[in-house]
Protein backbone atom coordinates (compact mmCIF):
# COMPACT_ATOMS: atom_id res chain seq x y z
CA UNK A 1 0.00 0.00 0.00
CA UNK A 2 3.07 2.37 -0.48
CA UNK A 3 1.28 4.24 -3.21
CA UNK A 4 -1.53 4.59 -1.40
CA UNK A 5 0.10 6.31 1.50
CA UNK A 6 2.14 8.42 -0.79
CA UNK A 7 -1.30 9.59 -2.18
CA UNK A 8 -2.43 11.22 1.12
CA UNK A 9 1.09 12.60 1.87
CA UNK A 10 1.60 14.25 -1.18
CA UNK A 11 -2.33 16.08 -0.84
CA UNK A 12 -1.44 17.03 2.27
CA UNK A 13 1.19 19.31 0.38
CA UNK A 14 -1.07 20.69 -1.52
CA UNK A 15 -3.88 20.75 0.82
CA UNK A 16 -4.36 24.47 0.61
CA UNK A 17 -4.96 23.96 -3.32
CA UNK A 18 -7.41 21.29 -2.50
CA UNK A 19 -9.28 23.12 -0.07
CA UNK A 20 -9.62 26.33 -2.32
CA UNK A 21 -11.06 24.43 -4.72
CA UNK A 22 -13.47 22.91 -2.82
CA UNK A 23 -14.25 25.97 -1.37
CA UNK A 24 -15.10 27.73 -4.35
CA UNK A 25 -17.45 24.77 -5.38
CA UNK A 26 -18.97 24.46 -2.68
CA UNK A 27 -20.40 28.22 -2.74
CA UNK A 28 -21.45 27.81 -6.33
CA UNK A 29 -23.33 24.93 -4.69
CA UNK A 30 -24.87 27.11 -2.45
CA UNK A 31 -25.35 30.21 -5.09
CA UNK A 32 -26.99 27.31 -8.00
CA UNK A 33 -29.20 25.76 -5.48
CA UNK A 34 -30.62 29.25 -4.20
CA UNK A 35 -31.08 31.01 -7.86
CA UNK A 36 -33.17 28.28 -9.37
CA UNK A 37 -35.40 26.67 -5.85
CA UNK A 38 -38.11 29.58 -6.87
CA UNK A 39 -38.05 29.45 -10.78
CA UNK A 40 -42.30 28.78 -10.84
CA UNK A 41 -43.25 32.33 -9.70
CA UNK A 42 -43.69 35.17 -12.01
CA UNK A 43 -43.28 38.82 -10.37
CA UNK A 44 -43.32 42.18 -11.91
CA UNK A 45 -40.58 44.45 -10.38
CA UNK A 46 -41.32 48.01 -9.57
CA UNK A 47 -39.84 51.16 -11.72
CA UNK A 48 -39.18 54.68 -10.54
CA UNK A 49 -41.64 57.36 -12.17
CA UNK A 50 -41.61 60.55 -12.08
CA UNK A 51 -45.28 62.28 -13.08
CA UNK A 52 -45.69 66.14 -13.57
CA UNK A 53 -49.85 66.11 -13.09
CA UNK A 54 -50.33 69.40 -14.74
CA UNK A 55 -54.30 68.77 -15.41
CA UNK A 56 -55.42 68.30 -11.74
CA UNK A 57 -58.45 66.32 -12.84
CA UNK A 58 -60.04 63.41 -12.00
CA UNK A 59 -58.98 60.62 -14.55
CA UNK A 60 -55.01 62.56 -14.37
CA UNK A 61 -55.39 61.69 -10.89
CA UNK A 62 -56.93 58.18 -11.32
CA UNK A 63 -53.96 57.90 -13.91
CA UNK A 64 -51.52 58.53 -11.08
CA UNK A 65 -53.53 56.37 -8.59
CA UNK A 66 -53.44 53.38 -10.92
CA UNK A 67 -49.64 53.56 -11.88
CA UNK A 68 -48.89 54.45 -7.67
CA UNK A 69 -50.40 50.71 -7.55
CA UNK A 70 -48.56 48.61 -9.59
CA UNK A 71 -44.76 51.24 -9.95
CA UNK A 72 -42.74 53.78 -7.71
CA UNK A 73 -44.53 57.10 -8.12
CA UNK A 74 -43.15 60.71 -6.78
CA UNK A 75 -44.56 64.11 -8.17
CA UNK A 76 -42.22 65.60 -10.37
CA UNK A 77 -41.49 69.62 -12.06
CA UNK A 78 -42.77 70.09 -15.33
CA UNK A 79 -39.33 72.04 -16.07
CA UNK A 80 -37.33 70.43 -18.52
CA UNK A 81 -34.14 70.82 -16.24
CA UNK A 82 -35.80 69.34 -13.68
CA UNK A 83 -36.44 66.42 -15.67
CA UNK A 84 -33.33 66.32 -17.13
CA UNK A 85 -31.57 65.97 -13.61
CA UNK A 86 -33.99 63.27 -12.64
CA UNK A 87 -33.50 61.17 -15.49
CA UNK A 88 -29.57 61.63 -15.56
CA UNK A 89 -29.35 61.47 -11.64
CA UNK A 90 -31.23 58.09 -11.72
CA UNK A 91 -33.87 59.19 -9.38
CA UNK A 92 -36.59 58.22 -11.85
CA UNK A 93 -36.15 56.24 -15.03
CA UNK A 94 -39.72 56.73 -16.85
CA UNK A 95 -41.41 60.44 -16.58
CA UNK A 96 -45.35 61.44 -17.57
CA UNK A 97 -46.26 65.02 -18.53
CA UNK A 98 -50.32 65.24 -18.28
CA UNK A 99 -51.15 68.66 -19.51
CA UNK A 100 -53.49 71.07 -19.09
CA UNK A 101 -57.01 70.50 -20.19
CA UNK A 102 -56.09 66.55 -20.34
CA UNK A 103 -59.22 65.43 -18.86
CA UNK A 104 -61.34 67.89 -20.53
CA UNK A 105 -59.81 66.70 -23.98
CA UNK A 106 -60.47 63.06 -23.11
CA UNK A 107 -64.11 63.68 -22.70
CA UNK A 108 -64.07 65.56 -25.78
CA UNK A 109 -62.50 62.37 -28.07
CA UNK A 110 -59.50 64.30 -28.72
CA UNK A 111 -57.23 63.88 -26.31
CA UNK A 112 -55.74 60.12 -25.53
CA UNK A 113 -52.73 61.11 -27.31
CA UNK A 114 -51.96 64.21 -25.47
CA UNK A 115 -49.22 62.75 -22.79
CA UNK A 116 -45.65 63.05 -23.33
CA UNK A 117 -42.99 61.05 -21.96
CA UNK A 118 -39.66 60.73 -21.23
CA UNK A 119 -37.19 57.51 -20.24
CA UNK A 120 -33.64 57.00 -19.01
CA UNK A 121 -31.72 55.38 -22.45
CA UNK A 122 -30.97 52.31 -20.40
CA UNK A 123 -33.92 51.78 -19.22
CA UNK A 124 -35.62 48.37 -19.48
CA UNK A 125 -38.80 48.73 -18.28
CA UNK A 126 -40.14 52.13 -20.68
CA UNK A 127 -42.02 49.63 -22.95
CA UNK A 128 -44.16 48.23 -20.30
CA UNK A 129 -45.01 51.31 -18.69
CA UNK A 130 -46.19 52.70 -21.79
CA UNK A 131 -47.93 49.47 -22.42
CA UNK A 132 -49.99 50.38 -18.75
CA UNK A 133 -50.05 54.20 -19.47
CA UNK A 134 -51.98 53.56 -22.78
CA UNK A 135 -54.43 50.67 -21.41
CA UNK A 136 -55.55 52.61 -18.66
CA UNK A 137 -56.53 55.70 -21.09
CA UNK A 138 -58.09 53.61 -23.88
CA UNK A 139 -59.78 51.48 -21.66
CA UNK A 140 -61.50 54.88 -20.09
CA UNK A 141 -61.63 56.48 -23.64
CA UNK A 142 -63.38 53.02 -24.87
CA UNK A 143 -66.00 53.09 -22.41
CA UNK A 144 -66.86 56.90 -22.78
CA UNK A 145 -67.28 55.54 -26.78
CA UNK A 146 -70.08 53.32 -25.74
CA UNK A 147 -71.99 55.96 -24.11
CA UNK A 148 -71.00 55.46 -20.22
CA UNK A 149 -71.21 58.69 -17.98
CA UNK A 150 -67.61 60.33 -17.25
CA UNK A 151 -67.35 58.71 -13.31
CA UNK A 152 -68.65 55.20 -14.73
CA UNK A 153 -66.17 55.08 -17.35
CA UNK A 154 -64.10 55.42 -15.02
CA UNK A 155 -64.78 52.73 -12.70
CA UNK A 156 -64.72 50.30 -15.57
CA UNK A 157 -61.71 51.08 -16.54
CA UNK A 158 -60.19 50.40 -12.60
CA UNK A 159 -61.69 47.43 -12.83
CA UNK A 160 -60.47 46.41 -16.33
CA UNK A 161 -57.01 47.44 -15.91
CA UNK A 162 -56.97 45.34 -12.52
CA UNK A 163 -57.40 42.36 -14.36
CA UNK A 164 -53.70 40.30 -14.06
CA UNK A 165 -52.72 37.07 -15.81
CA UNK A 166 -51.17 34.13 -14.40
CA UNK A 167 -47.71 33.86 -15.21
CA UNK A 168 -46.14 30.08 -15.13
CA UNK A 169 -42.83 28.72 -17.20
CA UNK A 170 -43.92 26.60 -19.90
CA UNK A 171 -42.69 23.50 -20.62
CA UNK A 172 -41.25 23.11 -17.21
CA UNK A 173 -42.97 21.64 -14.00
CA UNK A 174 -41.09 23.85 -11.21
CA UNK A 175 -43.67 23.97 -8.59
CA UNK A 176 -43.60 20.62 -8.23
CA UNK A 177 -40.30 19.65 -7.31
CA UNK A 178 -38.47 20.15 -3.68
CA UNK A 179 -35.68 22.30 -3.42
CA UNK A 180 -33.04 19.56 -3.01
CA UNK A 181 -33.94 17.95 -6.36
CA UNK A 182 -32.02 21.41 -7.65
CA UNK A 183 -29.06 20.87 -5.76
CA UNK A 184 -28.71 17.07 -6.19
CA UNK A 185 -29.11 18.60 -9.99
CA UNK A 186 -26.03 20.71 -9.90
CA UNK A 187 -24.08 18.22 -8.01
CA UNK A 188 -23.12 16.97 -11.07
CA UNK A 189 -21.16 20.21 -12.35
CA UNK A 190 -20.19 20.04 -9.12
CA UNK A 191 -18.47 17.12 -9.15
CA UNK A 192 -17.00 17.03 -12.71
CA UNK A 193 -15.02 20.61 -11.55
CA UNK A 194 -14.11 19.70 -8.16
CA UNK A 195 -12.55 16.33 -8.46
CA UNK A 196 -10.58 16.99 -11.62
CA UNK A 197 -9.52 20.66 -10.09
CA UNK A 198 -8.96 19.31 -6.59
CA UNK A 199 -7.96 15.67 -7.15
CA UNK A 200 -6.33 16.63 -10.49
CA UNK A 201 -3.37 18.77 -9.25
CA UNK A 202 -2.30 15.55 -6.64
CA UNK A 203 -2.06 13.29 -10.15
CA UNK A 204 -0.05 15.77 -11.64
CA UNK A 205 2.93 15.49 -8.76
CA UNK A 206 2.47 11.78 -9.48
CA UNK A 207 3.62 12.50 -12.87
CA UNK A 208 6.84 14.22 -12.04
CA UNK A 209 10.38 12.77 -12.87
CA UNK A 210 11.14 12.83 -9.20
CA UNK A 211 8.63 10.84 -8.10
CA UNK A 212 7.38 8.92 -10.52
CA UNK A 213 11.01 7.04 -10.68
CA UNK A 214 10.95 6.43 -7.14
CA UNK A 215 7.35 4.60 -6.89
CA UNK A 216 8.87 2.90 -10.27
CA UNK A 217 11.50 1.59 -7.94
CA UNK A 218 9.19 0.12 -5.40
CA UNK A 219 8.03 -3.74 -5.27
CA UNK A 220 4.64 -2.60 -6.79
CA UNK A 221 3.71 -3.59 -10.02
CA UNK A 222 2.55 -0.40 -12.52
CA UNK A 223 -1.08 -2.09 -13.08
CA UNK A 224 -1.02 -2.17 -8.81
CA UNK A 225 -0.12 1.09 -8.34
CA UNK A 226 -2.56 2.93 -10.57
CA UNK A 227 -5.09 0.78 -8.64
CA UNK A 228 -3.89 2.06 -5.39
CA UNK A 229 -3.83 5.70 -6.80
CA UNK A 230 -7.28 5.35 -8.08
CA UNK A 231 -8.45 3.25 -4.83
CA UNK A 232 -7.20 6.86 -2.68
CA UNK A 233 -9.30 8.89 -4.94
CA UNK A 234 -11.96 7.44 -4.15
CA UNK A 235 -11.48 7.63 -0.49
CA UNK A 236 -11.02 11.26 -1.10
CA UNK A 237 -14.18 10.95 -3.70
CA UNK A 238 -16.10 9.78 -0.76
CA UNK A 239 -15.32 13.20 1.75
CA UNK A 240 -16.35 14.70 -0.83
CA UNK A 241 -19.52 13.28 -1.74
CA UNK A 242 -20.16 13.42 2.50
CA UNK A 243 -19.02 17.05 2.56
CA UNK A 244 -21.78 18.04 0.11
CA UNK A 245 -24.72 15.55 1.29
CA UNK A 246 -24.15 17.17 4.26
CA UNK A 247 -24.15 20.39 3.18
CA UNK A 248 -27.61 19.53 1.41
CA UNK A 249 -29.08 18.36 4.90
CA UNK A 250 -28.23 21.84 6.12
CA UNK A 251 -29.28 23.88 3.28
CA UNK A 252 -33.01 21.76 2.85
CA UNK A 253 -33.49 20.18 6.23
CA UNK A 254 -37.11 18.88 5.80
CA UNK A 255 -38.06 15.54 4.99
CA UNK A 256 -36.56 14.13 1.29
CA UNK A 257 -38.78 11.98 -0.33
CA UNK A 258 -37.01 8.98 -1.96
CA UNK A 259 -33.33 10.64 -0.73
CA UNK A 260 -32.34 7.12 -1.73
CA UNK A 261 -32.56 7.36 -5.18
CA UNK A 262 -30.92 10.69 -4.90
CA UNK A 263 -28.28 9.49 -2.80
CA UNK A 264 -27.43 6.25 -5.06
CA UNK A 265 -27.24 8.87 -8.44
CA UNK A 266 -25.46 11.34 -6.84
CA UNK A 267 -23.04 8.39 -5.84
CA UNK A 268 -22.33 6.97 -9.32
CA UNK A 269 -21.95 9.93 -10.68
CA UNK A 270 -19.29 10.79 -8.23
CA UNK A 271 -17.40 7.64 -9.15
CA UNK A 272 -17.70 8.87 -13.12
CA UNK A 273 -16.29 12.26 -12.19
CA UNK A 274 -13.10 10.29 -10.49
CA UNK A 275 -12.69 7.76 -13.01
CA UNK A 276 -12.82 10.31 -15.76
CA UNK A 277 -10.49 12.67 -13.61
CA UNK A 278 -8.15 9.49 -13.13
CA UNK A 279 -8.04 8.88 -17.14
CA UNK A 280 -7.19 12.63 -17.59
CA UNK A 281 -4.76 12.70 -15.43
CA UNK A 282 -2.63 10.16 -17.91
CA UNK A 283 -2.12 12.76 -20.73
CA UNK A 284 -2.90 16.01 -18.83
CA UNK A 285 0.79 17.35 -16.70
CA UNK A 286 0.05 20.85 -15.46
CA UNK A 287 -2.49 22.54 -13.49
CA UNK A 288 -3.47 24.71 -15.72
CA UNK A 289 -4.62 21.98 -18.17
CA UNK A 290 -6.46 20.13 -15.74
CA UNK A 291 -8.41 23.88 -15.55
CA UNK A 292 -9.20 24.06 -18.48
CA UNK A 293 -10.87 20.50 -19.19
CA UNK A 294 -12.56 20.91 -16.15
CA UNK A 295 -13.87 24.24 -17.62
CA UNK A 296 -14.89 22.87 -21.10
CA UNK A 297 -16.18 19.27 -19.67
CA UNK A 298 -18.05 20.57 -16.83
CA UNK A 299 -19.86 23.63 -18.86
CA UNK A 300 -20.58 21.48 -22.19
CA UNK A 301 -21.32 18.56 -20.04
CA UNK A 302 -23.70 20.52 -17.93
CA UNK A 303 -25.10 22.75 -20.88
CA UNK A 304 -25.83 19.75 -23.17
CA UNK A 305 -26.72 17.32 -20.46
CA UNK A 306 -29.67 19.14 -19.00
CA UNK A 307 -28.15 19.91 -15.94
CA UNK A 308 -28.39 24.08 -17.08
CA UNK A 309 -30.21 24.14 -19.73
CA UNK A 310 -33.63 21.93 -19.37
CA UNK A 311 -34.00 18.87 -21.80
CA UNK A 312 -37.46 20.16 -23.06
CA UNK A 313 -35.79 23.10 -24.30
CA UNK A 314 -33.44 21.23 -26.87
CA UNK A 315 -33.75 19.82 -30.12
CA UNK A 316 -34.01 16.52 -31.14
CA UNK A 317 -30.74 16.47 -32.48
CA UNK A 318 -28.99 18.04 -29.25
CA UNK A 319 -30.96 15.08 -27.15
CA UNK A 320 -30.07 12.66 -29.41
CA UNK A 321 -26.00 13.98 -29.01
CA UNK A 322 -27.04 14.18 -25.37
CA UNK A 323 -27.41 10.25 -25.01
CA UNK A 324 -23.77 9.95 -25.24
CA UNK A 325 -22.94 11.95 -22.12
CA UNK A 326 -23.36 10.55 -17.84
CA UNK A 327 -24.94 13.93 -17.16
CA UNK A 328 -28.06 13.41 -19.61
CA UNK A 329 -28.60 10.19 -17.82
CA UNK A 330 -28.07 11.50 -14.39
CA UNK A 331 -30.58 13.83 -15.14
CA UNK A 332 -32.85 11.31 -16.41
CA UNK A 333 -32.15 9.23 -12.95
CA UNK A 334 -33.28 12.15 -11.34
CA UNK A 335 -36.53 12.89 -13.01
CA UNK A 336 -37.77 9.96 -12.83
CA UNK A 337 -37.12 9.73 -8.76
CA UNK A 338 -38.73 13.30 -8.49
CA UNK A 339 -42.16 12.13 -10.58
CA UNK A 340 -42.51 8.67 -9.00
CA UNK A 341 -45.17 8.49 -6.56
CA UNK A 342 -44.30 4.19 -5.44
CA UNK A 343 -41.84 2.70 -3.34
CA UNK A 344 -40.58 0.54 -5.95
CA UNK A 345 -38.96 4.00 -8.12
CA UNK A 346 -35.10 1.89 -7.99
CA UNK A 347 -36.55 0.12 -10.28
CA UNK A 348 -37.30 2.77 -12.58
CA UNK A 349 -33.78 3.84 -12.54
CA UNK A 350 -32.18 0.92 -13.39
CA UNK A 351 -31.33 1.95 -16.64
CA UNK A 352 -29.52 5.37 -15.48
CA UNK A 353 -27.87 3.50 -12.69
CA UNK A 354 -26.26 0.80 -15.30
CA UNK A 355 -25.32 3.73 -17.96
CA UNK A 356 -23.45 5.79 -14.87
CA UNK A 357 -21.61 2.50 -13.92
CA UNK A 358 -20.62 1.65 -17.59
CA UNK A 359 -19.24 4.81 -17.77
CA UNK A 360 -17.29 4.38 -14.57
CA UNK A 361 -15.45 1.37 -15.42
CA UNK A 362 -15.08 2.20 -19.07
CA UNK A 363 -13.38 5.48 -17.96
CA UNK A 364 -11.12 3.59 -15.11
CA UNK A 365 -9.98 0.69 -16.97
CA UNK A 366 -9.09 3.16 -20.18
CA UNK A 367 -7.28 5.31 -17.80
CA UNK A 368 -5.29 1.73 -16.54
CA UNK A 369 -4.77 1.30 -20.07
CA UNK A 370 -3.17 4.41 -20.45
CA UNK A 371 -0.92 4.61 -17.95
CA UNK A 372 0.13 1.02 -18.22
CA UNK A 373 1.08 1.92 -21.49
CA UNK A 374 3.02 5.13 -20.24
CA UNK A 375 4.48 2.79 -17.45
Amino acid sequence: MTTFRVFFLVMKKNIGTVMLYVGIFLALCIFFTASDNDMGNFEVSKAAVGISDEDKSQISQALVDYLSETQKVCALSSKKDKMTDALFNGDVEFIIVIPERFGENLLAGKGEGELVTYTSPDSMADSFLKMQVEEFVGAYSFYLQQGEKAQEALEKARENVKIEAQVELAGRDTSQKPDYFYFFQYLAYIFVCVTITGIGPVLVCFGRKDLSERLTCSPESSSKRSMNIFAAMLVVGVGLYILFVLLGRLLFQGTWEHAAGYLILAGLFLFVSVSLTFLLSSFLKTNNSLTMMSNILGLGMSFLGGIFVPMEFMGDKVIRAAHLLPTYWYMIGLEKVQASHSSGYLGEITSSIGVLLIYGFVLLAAGLLCKRRRA
